[in-house]
């Protein structure tokens, strides 16, 4: 049985991404894992032969349904995730067991990432212990960095499968509410880019479902901070000339504030 279960999510036509994205968990240091590929095609199989890596075919029913169905057939005692258009760094493993193995009540570790565009290192200090009051107010846990132990998600579940919007940055809340959190304090990932949809409309209405879930726990500055990015993505349909959707998002978030623009 291998120590931990890497699940990668993936789509047809991304096969040149995936192998990427794989090659740099078989360089890891660490070597005792099984990599789960969930994907929604069958017409190819990789390129890549190693025995740990197992492709599961599954209908797109979202990331978080495919993140899921990796986790439940995972055999590792520690579930670490990796999107297919990111890449780890050869001693993530490596370094992020160690904190595990001194530490028992973590149930989660992370780390930096390195914006592959910009170089922008995320997050640019690591918070740890009882994060759940500053994981509130932003997300600063990059999914491609994170290893939980397998008892988390048999204690507290998967992913949210009803939200598109922030379903990582859910599923982190509800792991940082019971566990402690801890962090290498440096560069773990190289991530690519932001995936989320060009359609702005549902942007917003994902952004809603995650704040109806979280708004209540966040103290006032946090629901401030998270109601500006709603009025954010307002903004973006009044220069798409979509007054009336405007001023319904708008209304939603003053409503939230209680106040008026």
């Amino acid at each position: 049985m291998a120590m931990v279960s890497v699940i990668i999510p993936t789509l047809l036509g991304r096969e040149h991404l995936l192998k990427r994205a794989i090659l740099s968990v078989l360089n890891q240091t660490f070597q005792d894992f099984e990599i789960i590929i969930v994907k929604n095609y069958k017409e190819t199989k990789l390129d890549l032969e190693d025995p740990r890596i197992n492709e599961v075919y599954e209908a797109r029913k979202g990331v978080s349904t495919a993140r899921n169905t990796g986790m439940k057939i995972s055999g590792g005692k520690y579930i670490a995730f990796l999107d297919d258009d990111d890449v780890w760094l050869p001693n993530k493993l490596e370094e992020q067991l160690k904190i595990f193995k001194k530490s028992p009540d973590v149930g989660l570790v992370y780390g930096k990432y390195k914006h592959m565009g910009n170089g922008k290192i995320i997050p640019p200090k690591i918070i740890e212990g009882n994060v759940f009051e500053n994981l509130l107010r932003d997300n600063f846990i990059g999914t491609s960095t994170v290893i939980i132990r397998k008892e988390v998600f048999e204690s507290i579940g998967g992913f949210d499968e009803s939200l598109y919007i922030g379903e990582d940055w859910d599923y982190w809340l509800r792991i940082s509410e019971q566990y402690i959190v801890r962090g290498v304090n440096s560069i773990v990932s190289i991530y690519s880019g932001p995936t989320l949809s060009s359609d702005y409309k549902k942007v917003f209405y994902g952004l809603t479902k995650f704040m109806n879930k979280w708004f209540p726990k966040m103290n006032k500055n946090a629901q401030i901070k998270n109601t500006l990015r709603l009025l954010w993505y307002s903004q973006i349909y009044y220069h798409y000339g979509d007054i009336g959707f405007t001023n319904y998002a708008q209304s939603h978030i003053c409503i939230r504030l209680g106040t008026s623009l």
